[in-house]
C-alpha cells in the first residue's frame, strides 16, 4: 500500500543526479515511518499489555499548523471506537479469497501505479481504509518531527524539524552508500519543507471535512451547515482552516454523542508553587426542554469527578484513549503566568519559577479545586474558544479591521442574520475574562493543548514534562 504514503508532497520537477541519494533515503524513511505509525497503532488497539511509560496515542499529534486540536483528537479517537462490516471495506461478509483480501486492501503489483493526486482535497470517510491509513502515517510524521521550545515571551511553541527527519533518513541508509563521494549530495532538507507542509495541507483540509461530515450526523439545519462552510478559509500557505469556535460548537456535540471520556488536567499556581489538578469529566446532553436552546448551541451538561495521579495510572481503563484537556489557572493576569513558568522573571516581578507543590493540605489550592468543579465548564469551554484566534493567519476587512474575532463576526451575521448566534458569541467572548478562563484573569481554567491519550501514559508523560517546563 505505499501509494498511501508515497509519493506525499513530491513533484514531478527533474532533480540533480547529485540528490539522488537524498531523495532514496526519504523514501526508505518515509517506508519506516509508515511501518512504525501503523505498527504503533496496532498495538495500542490490540495488545493486551499497555505500560504507561511506552508510547501511546500522542505519537499521532501532528503538528499541522491551524487552531483545531479539538478536532483532530475526536478523529483520533474516532479511528479507536468504530465497528465496521468487512462487507463495507470489500470483503465478504463470511468468506473471502486470499488474493481478493489483498487487493481489497490497496495491493496492486508494482508493474504500474498512478500517482497520488495531493492536491484533490480529501473527503473524511472512516470506512475508506486509504485515507485512515493516510492520516495516521501523516499525523505520525507531522508528531514525530517536531519540536516544542519556549518563545522569548515564554509562550511554548511548536515547529517542525524537517532536518531532523532528513538525519534520520541518512542514518537509515548510511551503511549503503558512500558519502564521501563528490558526485553526491550528504545534506540538506529543503525538499522536506515542501514535503511537509502538503502532509500539513492535507490534514487541514481532512479535518475541514471531518467537521462538515459531523455537522451533518448532528442534524445541524441546513443553515448551520452554511455557516461551518462559510467559516472556512484558506490560509496564503494553502491551508484550510474552519474558525476555531464554529468546528467547536461541532465538536462538542460530537463528544456528548459518543459519550468519550475527557481527562480535564489543571495547572494551578498558589503562591508556594503549583499542583497539578485532574478530573474524570463526561458530557451530557440537555436534559429538560429549556436546555434545548438555540438549535446549534443547546446546554451540555458536564459531570466532574476528581481523580489522583496514583489512579491514573492505576486505571483499569489503561487501554482506552480519553480527550486530554491541558491548561493552567493563576489567581491573575497571564502575564503573572508568565512569570511563573519564565527561567528569569521579567523586572517588573519579583516571583521566580514555581516549583511542585506537593504539601497536600494547600489551603489555596483546595479553594480553586471548589471554584473548579462549582464552574459550568461547557460555558467556559465556549468562552475560551470564542476568545480565541478565529484563525492562524491574520484576515481582514473594511469593518472587522485585524481583529479575526470580530472578522468571524460578520461572517456569522452574514450567513445567519436573523439568529442569535452572533449574541451568543459575542456574550462568551466578553465574559472568558470574569469566569476565570482569559488572558486577564486565568483564575478558573486557561486550556493549553488537546490530544488524546490512555490516563496511565498521561500521567506519566506529564511527570517527565513537569522537568522541562513544558506543559503539553
Amino acid at each position: 500500500m505505499a501509494y498511501t504514503v508515497l509519493p506525499f508532497g513530491a513533484t514531478s520537477a527533474s532533480q540533480k543526479r547529485e540528490n539522488y541519494p537524498l531523495l532514496l533515503s526519504d523514501i526508505v524513511r518515509d517506508c519506516t515511518d509508515a511501518i512504525d505509525s501503523l505498527t504503533l497503532f496496532d498495538e495500542l488497539l490490540s495488545s493486551q499489555k499497555h505500560e504507561n511509560d511506552t508510547a501511546g496515542f500522542k505519537a499521532f499529534d501532528g503538528h499541522v499548523g491551524e487552531t483545531a486540536c479539538h478536532n483532530a483528537q475526536a478523529i483520533c479517537l474516532k479511528l479507536t471506537s468504530d465497528n465496521t462490516c468487512p462487507s463495507r471495506l470489500g470483503f465478504g461478509s463470511k468468506f473471502d479469497a486470499m488474493d481478493k483480501i489483498i487487493s481489497s486492501l490497496g495491493w496492486t503489483e508494482p508493474e504500474y501505479h498512478p500517482p497520488s493526486n495531493d492536491s484533490q482535497i480529501p473527503e473524511w470517510d472512516v470506512e475508506n481504509q486509504h485515507v485512515v491509513i493516510r492520516y495516521l502515517i501523516a499525523m505520525f510524521i507531522l508528531g514525530k518531527y517536531r519540536q516544542s521550545c519556549k518563545s522569548p515571551t515564554q509562550n511554548t511553541v511548536i515547529r517542525l524539524q524537517p532536518k531532523d527527519a532528513a538525519a534520520y533518513a541518512s542514518q537509515l541508509i548510511s551503511s549503503f552508500w558512500d558519502q564521501k563521494n563528490s558526485l553526491y549530495k550528504a545534506t540538506g532538507s529543503n525538499r522536506l519543507d515542501v514535503r511537509f507542509k502538503s502532509l500539513q495541507k492535507w490534514i487541514s483540509a481532512l479535518s475541514c471535512s471531518w467537521v462538515r461530515i459531523w455537522a451533518a450526523k448532528l442534524s445541524f439545519s441546513e443553515v448551520a451547515q452554511r455557516l461551518v462552510e462559510n467559516s472556512i478559509k484558506k490560509s496564503p500557505k494553502g491551508h484550510l482552516v474552519i474558525a476555531a469556535y464554529v468546528g467547536f460548537l461541532v465538536c462538542r456535540r460530537a463528544w456528548a454523542a459518543n459519550n468519550w471520556p475527557m481527562l480535564l488536567v489543571d495547572r494551578h499556581f498558589c503562591s508556594e508553587g503549583y499542583h497539578l489538578n485532574a478530573h474524570i469529566a463526561t458530557l451530557q446532553g440537555p436534559r429538560t426542554p429549556q436546555d434545548l436552546g438555540h438549535h446549534i448551541i443547546p446546554q451540555l451538561h458536564w459531570e466532574l469527578t476528581p481523580v489522583t495521579f496514583d489512579e491514573l495510572q492505576k486505571s483499569t481503563l489503561t487501554h482506552v484513549p480519553m480527550i486530554c484537556i491541558l491548561g493552567n489557572s493563576i489567581h491573575g493576569p497571564h502575564e503573572e503566568y508568565i512569570a511563573r513558568i519564565s527561567d528569569g522573571p521579567p523586572e517588573s516581578s519579583s516571583t521566580s519559577p514555581a516549583p511542585p507543590h506537593t504539601h497536600g493540605s494547600c489551603a489555596e489550592n483546595k479553594e480553586h479545586e471548589e471554584t473548579f468543579i462549582g464552574m459550568d465548564h461547557d460555558r467556559l469551554s465556549q468562552a475560551i474558544l470564542a476568545d480565541h484566534r478565529a484563525y492562524p493567519f491574520p484576515l481582514s476587512s473594511p469593518t472587522s479591521g485585524d481583529d479575526d474575532g470580530l472578522y468571524l463576526l460578520d461572517i456569522i451575521r452574514s450567513t445567519l442574520p436573523n439568529d442569535l448566534v452572533d449574541r451568543y458569541f459575542l456574550k462568551s467572548r466578553s465574559e472568558v475574562d470574569n469566569i476565570g478562563g482569559g488572558r486577564k484573569d486565568m483564575g478558573t481554567f486557561r486550556w493549553e493543548h488537546i490530544f488524546a491519550e490512555t490516563p496511565g501514559r498521561l500521567a506519566e508523560m506529564l511527570q517527565g514534562s513537569m522537568a522541562t517546563g513544558l506543559f503539553a
